[in-house]
């Protein structure tokens, strides 16, 4: 496990790769917003279009025009039909788009003092006095000849109109740059200008003129020669794009250079280089380009053009995880935030609510081609805020006072099988077995106790999973150290589970475990079944999600019974959790719901689970779900629990397992009172995780104390009582001793008799 600190989060950012930019917009020279102009051509916006290209071009009539549109050889649409055509695209913006007015934005722009010399009114020196210009330096270009444009001035007019190239070239006497046409730079030319100016630039091809031998710093451009700048990123590549790159780059080393700041800090990105971004293109549709009748788009075809853009990102962690997609952003953002909350001494901790809304499965790491888990980050930070008193104790309250009663004495057993003192096995069903399918244990356990050979032992209790999900460590360790002593008490036999997380939970530490699959694998299924050809779409445990064995064993199984099986695509280790994992149920019940609706859409046929939450999480919105237990021991579908009769649930089985396997005289204890609860106020307790026997001791409390508030206009009771952290309040109707309730709510606060002055009495 690891911490979290500057340095790991800075490691977890590296990993989530969805700002990266798209493959093409990498591969541009100038970093073109692909996307964006894509985005905006299809929505006939050429005017953002035209925008955008604005944006990264000093000369975009020019550029879009003579561009060798390298960007065609990266987009991934050519894996699904052909590539993008974006050099198009950019001369469609150009001839329908407006230009957005900038006002008199120059005119009003502080002039800076330096000046600058850029010898060569080629692409690249073109591209340099520009960007320099709209940063405001005092720029002269110099030209050899009469004409701006060197090799521009080389191309077809039906790619580069005389008129388009004039009109661009006249923006340049616009931003104030001087010319001199006419002048040949020699070596004593270059004292004059390295005197006269505060910093040069000369192109390549007055680099070739020149009988001086010049090095270059190619990253920066910067010469050995004080002051001067020269040359291209790539001199053996003469392209137009990568003209106008250089153009960008020797702007920014020589304002960095007048500014005395660092040439070299973050150049890294500068010019064409490789994407990290991962776009999954197997589910695109393949489609051919649209290609110009006449010589360029009209407006509908490069908007037909444009749709084709497949607006490359990557969102695998987010089209499998609701919770990703709740919060609206991305893993890294996630782990900005988390750490951002995670270090905050004073103050609200506004991070703790997505934190606890994690499942914790693990899916993102298997989606994320890079391996980012943000359920990890969740859990660090759980663990962490708790073991600092940073984490409310509300937000798993519930929870571990759940997993308190399972391992109390209402629930928890430690049995030999009867008539042994000795056991090769013990069964180990988990708190939430016990739960929502108290007969199947019951029956489970009385089949293992007639087919396995050597004793198999019982154990009712919960595994501690709750605790870790809750992020409380020691309360895990110390729910562990029951467990270990009920296993030592039984002469540590083999343990079988019938739940998914108490066997990753026993892996973990280190009890020898087997699950109840694995078992009836070995003896055979208990119960004999007809063909039925019935098929059921498998949703497998996000807990086991890389236990190929037991995902196997259930398959198997279920083939054995009769069942054809459909494999969903998000399966084995791309599995959904069911939105109980992590506790997410009890934290962000909108998430979970979301969770339950993601999984159940993947398959109109019926759900077969091996983890009872899966199914009552399932069952609750209207999915048929059977847990395999209650296929293979023939058991009819029982409906769903609510938590009020979960509770009653571990009681009565641990009631009758031992009345009637080991005899003893036993009775479910009874409420000292008569009340009842009608289905909505028993929904509306659900919904706030009011327990049933929270409002019966209320009750019985008031009962026997007659400690109630009377409400003599709505002729109600108010009664309440403080219970571990939570004070209970109930309003009820009373008619002698029978008890109608109305009404239950809780809170946290806590009530004191004051005198009045303040003082508590």
């Amino acid at each position: 496990m690891f911490e979290l600190t500057q340095e790991s989060l800075h490691e977890w950012e590296a990993l989530c790769t969805q700002d990266q930019p798209p493959y093409c917009t990498a591969q541009c020279p100038l970093h073109v917003d692909a996307k964006g102009l894509c985005s905006a051509v299809e929505k006939g916006n050429f005017n953002k279009g035209r925008e955008i290209l604005e944006k990264y071009m000093v000369l975009p009539r020019i550029l879009s025009a003579v561009c060798e549109a390298p960007c065609r050889n990266k987009c991934r649409r050519r894996e699904a039909g052909d590539a993008v055509q974006l050099q198009l695209l950019e001369q469609a913006c150009m001839s329908y788009g407006k230009k957005k007015s900038t006002g008199s934005r120059l005119a009003f722009m502080r002039k800076k003092e330096e000046k600058i010399a850029v010898a060569g009114a080629g692409m690249a020196g073109l591209c340099t006095a520009m960007e320099l210009a709209n940063r405001g330096y005092q720029v002269t270009l110099i030209e050899k000849t009469d004409n701006l444009g060197g090799r521009l001035l080389l191309i077809d007019e039906q790619i580069l109109s005389r008129d388009d190239l004039e009109k661009e070239l006249k923006r340049l006497e616009q931003t104030g740059i001087k010319i001199e046409y006419n002048s040949c730079v020699n070596e004593e030319k270059l004292k004059e200008l390295c005197q006269q100016y505060h910093a040069v630039y000369l192109s390549q091809a007055v680099l070739d003129e020149l009988e001086l031998e010049i090095q270059i710093d190619r990253t920066t451009l910067l010469t050995n020669i004080e002051k001067v700048f020269a040359g291209n990123t790539n001199p053996e590549e003469t392209k137009f794009i990568n003209d106008a790159s250089d153009g960008k780059k020797a702007a920014i080393s020589i304002e960095r250079y007048l500014q005395n700041a660092s040439l070299t800090l973050k150049r890294e990105l500068e010019g064409s280089y490789e994407s990290k971004l991962f776009t999954r293109v197997e589910n695109i549709e393949p489609n051919t380009e649209i290609l110009p009748e006449a010589v360029h788009y009209t407006e509908e075809e490069a908007q037909q053009e444009a749709s084709r853009c497949i607006q490359c990102r990557c969102t695998e962690c987010l089209d499998a995880c609701a919770f990703l997609r709740n919060y609206k952003r991305y893993p890294k953002m996630y782990a900005r935030e988390v750490f951002n909350n995670f270090t905050i001494v004073m103050g609200i901790h506004g991070a703790n609510g997505m934190i606890n809304s994690c499942s914790l499965c693990g899916q993102c790491k298997v989606m994320c081609p890079n391996g980012f888990d943000m359920g990890q980050i969740c859990k660090v930070a759980r663990e962490d805020m708790v073991a600092r008193g940073k984490m409310p104790p509300s937000t798993h309250d519930f929870a571990l006072m759940d997993m308190a009663f399972s391992n109390g004495d209402d629930y928890f057993m430690v049995r030999h099988q009867p008539g042994r003192e000795t056991s090769r096995y013990a069964l180990f069903p988990g708190c939430q077995m016990g739960a929502s399918l108290p007969d199947t244990v019951k029956t489970v356990y009385q089949d293992l106790t007639n087919r396995l050979e050597g004793g198999v032992g019982l154990i009712l209790g919960c595994c501690g999973a709750i605790a870790d999900w809750a992020g409380n460590q020691p309360q895990l360790q110390k729910e562990l150290e029951k467990i270990r002593d009920a296993w030592n008490s039984l002469g540590q036999p083999q343990m079988i589970t019938m739940c998914p997380s108490c066997y990753m939970t026993f892996q973990q530490a280190e009890i020898p475990v087997i699950s109840i699959t694995e078992i009836l694998m070995q003896i055979g299924i208990p119960v004999s079944m007809s063909e039925q050809k019935k098929v059921l779409a498998v949703h497998d445990s996000c807990t086991t999600r890389f236990n190929r064995k037991l995902q196997d064993e259930v398959r198997e199984l279920a083939k054995s019974a009769g069942y054809e099986i459909e494999e969903l695509p998000y399966s084995r280790e791309k599995t959904h959790c069911c939105g109980y994992g992590g506790l997410t149920s009890y934290v962000n019940r909108e998430v979970s719901e979301e969770t339950v609706k993601q999984c159940i859409s993947q398959s109109e046929n019926d759900y077969l689970t091996y983890c009872v939450n899966c199914r009552d999480q399932f069952m609750k919105q209207g999915k048929t779900s059977r847990h395999i237990l209650e296929l293979l021991y023939g058991i009819q579908e029982q409906p769903v629990a609510d938590l009020s009769q979960r509770r009653i649930n571990r009681q009565r089985i641990k009631y009758e397992l031992r009345k009637d396997i080991w005899g003893e005289e036993l009775t479910m204890p009874e409420a000292k009172i008569q009340y009842k609860i009608s289905d909505d106020v028993r929904q509306n307790m659900h919904d706030r995780m009011i327990l049933e026997s929270d409002v019966v001791q209320v009750l019985e409390h008031a009962d026997a104390t007659n400690e109630m508030l009377y409400n003599k206009a709505k002729d109600v009771y108010f009664s309440s009582l403080r219970i571990g952290n939570v004070t209970f309040w109930v309003e009820f109707r009373k008619q002698d001793d029978f008890y109608e309730v109305l009404h239950a709510y809780s809170h946290r606060m806590s009530f004191e008799e004051c005198d009045v002055n303040g003082a508590v009495l």
